[in-house]
């Protein structure tokens, strides 16, 4: 096997040790201030995609919720 490893989607997957969490917290900072707002953008959307289906298999966008409140003061 070669050392350029490669998921089954073909991307190249990167893992890393930090010694705190706050180390860790700089470096996915860094990260994610290296994108353009819109490549942030889609990896959100991306993301939230794949948490609905993890959650309730799903493929749709969920609606808006309709709950309304009225306080009314007296």
């Amino acid at each position: 096997m070669s050392s350029d490893h490669r998921s089954a989607s073909g991307s190249r997957i990167s893992v890393r040790r930090f010694d705190s969490a706050a180390e860790a917290d700089r470096h996915d900072l860094e990260f994610w201030m290296q994108m353009s707002e819109a490549e942030r953008v889609l990896h959100v959307w991306q993301l939230s995609q794949e948490l609905w289906l993890l959650r309730d298999n799903k493929p749709y966008e969920p609606g808006l919720s309709r709950s309304v409140a009225r306080l009314h003061r007296r």
